[in-house]
């Protein structure tokens, strides 16, 4: 998951920020997709690290979530990422 040697690449980042997205949605349905994803580097992520991720619901307009993620690691914000994310459920 390296991109550069003992650095996370930023793709697997970004799929990690766009999957904890998604799991802060769960609790309003069962189907989401993301329609959008805005990821921030802030300082690169080592491979070597115990990461934390969260995300937290903003809004909601009908079928579209707004989230908020993070990527941290011992307390520091190391990547952050908004999302549309849009409901599949009926």
């Amino acid at each position: 998951f390296q991109g550069w040697q003992g650095v996370v690449h930023g793709g697997i980042v970004a799929a990690l920020l766009d999957e904890v997205g998604i799991y802060a949605c769960r609790a309003r349905g069962e189907q989401f997709v993301t329609a959008e994803l805005n990821v921030k580097y802030r300082t690169p992520v080592p491979a070597n690290a115990m990461i934390q991720l969260d995300a937290e619901l903003v809004s909601q307009k009908r079928k579209i979530f707004m989230v908020a993620a993070r990527l941290s690691v011992d307390g520091k914000v190391l990547a952050e990422a908004t999302s549309k994310v849009f409901s599949l459920d009926r």
